[in-house]
């Protein structure tokens, strides 16, 4: 906001503050999802109407593409964020998490591993959606060594460990599975 302040023509700020409004609703620290989301997408056209080439807005659109249930308008955006800066680690994992819930999983590893080629020493998401891809195609002993990789990275993440005790009641381990269960409650009380 004090960027914007300081310079009304400076996309890329704009552009922070769409993804810091995007990221508010998609990790659950608002209780106002739809309007932060709303917030995203008029920042992300703010900056798109100054500059459209600045990829983060491209990246911005598609979060919020995907979290509306959008998923060929989110792998659009995401795959221009790409076009304009093929070294955007974090656009190829948000395209591979894309393409998993378009259910397309096998197209969704690829952009994972290329996520993963440009940043290798990355955050917990990118393990927590190698661990969606392997629990949606049936390989729940991978998940759930990727979710304990996120938990490892991040042992607050909500969705890597609500996943792992997922794929811990797949593979019969019911009694670790309300383990992190319980964890998860102990770390996020008003969780549901």
């Amino acid at each position: 906001e004090r960027a914007v302040s300081l310079d009304p023509g400076f996309a890329r700020a704009y552009a922070g503050l769409a993804l810091a409004w995007s990221r508010l609703a998609i990790d659950g620290w608002t209780d106002d999802a739809h309007g932060a989301l709303s917030k995203a997408i008029g920042y992300a056209e703010r900056a798109a109407s100054i500059d459209p080439s600045v990829p983060q807005i491209h990246f911005v659109q598609a979060q919020v593409a995907l979290f509306r249930g959008q998923h060929e308008k989110a792998a659009a955006a995401a795959a221009r964020a790409i076009e304009l800066d093929p070294n955007y680690a974090d656009a190829y994992a948000l395209l591979a998490w894309i393409l998993h819930y378009a259910g397309r999983p096998d197209q969704a590893e690829p952009m994972l591993a290329a996520a993963l080629k440009r940043n290798p020493r990355s955050s917990a998401s990118y393990r927590e959606i190698a661990g969606e891809i392997a629990f949606t195609t049936g390989r729940y002993v991978d998940a759930a060594q990727e979710f304990q990789a996120a938990l490892e990275r991040n042992p607050a993440h909500t969705r890597a460990r609500l996943w792992l005790a997922a794929a811990l009641v797949k593979l019969g381990r019911r009694d670790e599975a309300d383990w992190e269960v319980q964890e998860l409650l102990t770390l996020n009380p008003e969780f549901a």
